[in-house]
């Protein structure tokens, strides 16, 4: 029974039961922003959970709060009833119990594997892919499609891929040997940080089962915080490692998360080993490669690999199957934006943006539309700005759609957006978008913010319209010139694809995985 993971909301049955989604710690802060906290005797159902840590304790919070029952439920239906908080105490009393030994058990490791030890192979057929993070029920977004593009792109490749996965990956090809690893939080698991590097011994565990009868070539691992399973089945299998380095996590925490963890000083040493250990560490970019560097690892062993798009499924002749007609855009001009509105993806400024077009009059009257695909932590302020200009009525948003469906959005669209903002520290913008390289395969006009691997992908008004990062007003400009102007769009359009098929394919992008590991 997995328990602390990302579920679906159910339905609120009026003076049956009280329901708390999405719990976070802390929970009294939570409980006490309610106006209606559970009363004696209520039957509590906590079925979507954040702090996948501390279970017990805040199952005893509840407890103190009155609910005489809980139940909790995982993203797949599966429940968990909870009634005697004496069970509760017992194991926050062994968590407390166990804390040092797990604690040094980790930094051990992190010691132990940080010495690099080089190991050469020179096929590449067999391939194990691990996906470590414990983000569950994700259907869509960067990350998903990243993993997805990545092992398809092994397959066609001609490699035998072995995923093993604490969750469900959409989109895969039929031909991966698929193996879902489900986490199981049990001792350390209301130890902030713990769960997450004790995954680190289920996985390779379960690997080195799944495995053993394979001839493995090489061990391919997404970097998740706290996990170093790779690390350990290079040194059980001796076959290279390569290691997906996608952001300093602790920093993308404090920065993005608003809050430090705890364990930083582990968790920091438990990154670095990863990328000291690795033979190949894969960036998306040029910022990444300097941060990875900068922890002693030579540039040979470093591969600098944006991110890439299937041109198969994102193509400029796709079907919208229906999108424009479900939202009465028949007739319209649609600005179109795809994301999980990260702090990093500008949509706020998008928003404002779009408000200055319909404040200026550079909106065709009652014919253009906006239309954001995708919600998250930025939706409040987007909204707020389309109020603010009086233009949320002629906004469209779709809520989150599943990662099958992106493109036929995208279909919909006369011109896709990435308008991106720097990093808040100054520090430079690390990342590389897949929706970047998802717009141009479509073939639509773009405008997108010209901040650093955005604006090396792209050239200025030879497949895009790059604009000042953070500029609302150029950003405006931008969108009307390529609104007022449709052979324009259509000739960026037909430069960026072809573009994205000469460099940005997800099989490129896996076939120079390859070439650097010889």
């Amino acid at each position: 029974m997995r328990l602390g993971l990302v579920g679906t909301s159910l339905p609120m049955q009026k003076n049956k039961f009280d329901h708390i989604n999405d719990v976070e710690m802390p929970l009294a802060l939570k409980l006490a922003r309610q106006r209606h906290p559970p009363k004696k005797g209520s039957r509590v159902i906590v079925s979507r959970i954040s702090a996948v840590f501390a279970q017990d304790l805040l199952e005893l919070f509840l407890y103190g709060f009155g609910a005489r029952q809980l139940t909790w439920i995982d993203h797949r239906g599966d429940t968990r009833k909870f009634s005697n908080p004496l069970n509760a105490i017992f194991r926050l009393a062994v968590d407390s119990f166990f804390w040092p030994l797990l604690y040094a058990k980790h930094r051990f490791s992190a010691w132990r594997y940080s010495s690099y030890k080089q190991i050469k192979s020179v096929y590449h057929n067999n391939v194990a892919y691990l996906r470590s993070d414990h983000i569950f029920d994700s259907k869509s977004g960067g990350a998903i499609a990243h993993m997805s593009g990545v092992v398809n792109g092994l397959i066609e490749m001609n490699c035998d891929v072995s995923m093993l996965s604490a969750d469900q990956i959409p989109s895969l090809d039929k031909r991966v040997n698929f193996s879902e690893v489900t986490p199981v939080y049990e001792i350390g698991r209301n130890i902030p940080s713990m769960p997450s590097m004790e995954y680190t011994d289920q996985l390779s565990v379960e690997a080195s089962r799944i495995l053993n009868a394979t001839k493995l070539d090489f061990i391919y691992q997404r970097y998740s915080l706290g996990n170093y399973a790779g690390v350990l089945l290079k040194h059980q299998f001796n076959v290279p490692f390569v290691c997906e380095f996608n952001g300093p996590l602790l920093w993308i925490e404090r920065q993005w998360g608003g809050r430090p963890k705890m364990h930083e000083g582990l968790l920091q040493s438990i990154e670095d080993m990863n990328v000291k250990a690795a033979d190949l560490v894969v960036v998306v970019s040029e910022p990444l490669a300097a941060i990875v560097e900068e922890k002693g690892i030579p540039r040979k062993r470093i591969l600098v690999n944006p991110n890439g798009v299937d041109v198969s499924t994102f193509h400029p002749d796709i079907s919208d199957n229906g999108v424009r007609q479900r939202y009465g855009l028949e007739d319209k001009r649609v600005i179109g934006f795809i994301g999980s509105f990260g702090s990093w993806h500008g949509a706020e400024v998008l928003a404002e943006a779009f408000g200055l077009l319909g404040a200026t009059g550079e909106l065709a009257n009652d014919k253009d539309r906006l239309m954001m695909i995708g919600d998250g932590n930025t939706m409040s302020e987007v909204k707020a700005q389309l109020e603010k200009y009086d233009v949320i009525n002629k906004t469209i948003f779709t809520g989150l759609i599943p990662q099958h469906q992106a493109a036929e959005h995208l279909a919909a669209c006369d011109i896709l957006v990435s308008p991106h903002v720097p990093n808040k520290d100054g520090s430079p913008f690390f990342g590389s978008p897949t929706k970047l390289f998802e717009y141009m395969a479509m073939g639509r006009g773009i405008v997108a913010s010209n901040l650093d691997q955005i604006g090396e992908v792209l050239s200025h008004e030879k497949t895009a319209i790059l604009v000042e990062p953070n500029d609302p007003e150029a950003l405006a400009q931008g969108m009307a010139k390529l609104l007022g102007d449709e052979g324009l769009r259509k000739k960026l359009g037909i430069a960026a694809r072809e573009e994205v098929i000469k460099k940005y394919t997800w099989q490129l992008h896996v076939e120079r995985i390859l070439n650097a590991l010889q």
